[in-house]
């Protein structure tokens, strides 16, 4: 009897997270990104103070168990690095190095991480008024000719809205609705 009943207790429990309102999803969003204290720039220099000389190749932005986390990938002449850095406290979820080194791997130009912010408000602002950020990635595409940044906005409704710009021009590359 315990027994069915802890079980119908989870499923219950189960099923109440699951019919969480797009409202409270976008509540959670908000207290979650009011809560990050780092930006890309803090992580990054987190992960650079770690693994000194090695060059960062993708950062990206999101939610990860109700906190918001960075993930930098980097890379050396032989191994490959990721960092996992909780983006409300600085304290690293995950580190990860291998010897699997891709030679296709671009680095990106840190120096254009200053731009990312503006285009983070430049997609909100597009979206318009209840769209917040839900996820951004950096990384350097495959020609290796343009660093880009991929932006998800998304709103209480759940609806989604994708960017993508060149981090380095500003110029807005695509948006899929």
């Amino acid at each position: 009897m315990k027994k069915t009943i802890l079980i119908l207790s989870l499923v219950l429990s189960l099923a109440l997270v699951g019919c969480q309102s797009g409202t409270d999803k976008a509540k959670d969003a908000a207290e979650a990104l009011n809560a990050v204290t780092l930006s890309a720039e803090d992580a990054v220099k987190i992960f650079t103070d770690k693994y000194a000389g090695v060059s960062v190749d993708d950062i990206s932005f999101e939610m990860e168990k109700g906190s918001y986390v960075y993930e930098i990938n980097g890379f050396d002449d032989a191994n490959e690095y990721e960092l996992e850095i909780n983006a409300a406290d600085g304290s690293i979820i995950k580190d990860e190095s291998e010897k699997d080194r891709d030679l296709d791997d671009k680095a990106i130009d840190l120096a254009l991480l200053g731009n990312a912010n503006e285009l983070i408000e430049s997609a909100k602002t597009d979206a318009g008024e209840g769209f917040y950020l839900d996820s951004y990635s950096i990384d350097v595409e495959d020609s290796g000719s343009n660093t880009n940044i991929e932006i998800e906005v998304k709103n209480a409704n759940g609806k989604d809205i994708e960017y993508e710009y060149n981090l380095e021009t500003k110029e807005l590359i695509k948006k899929d609705k």
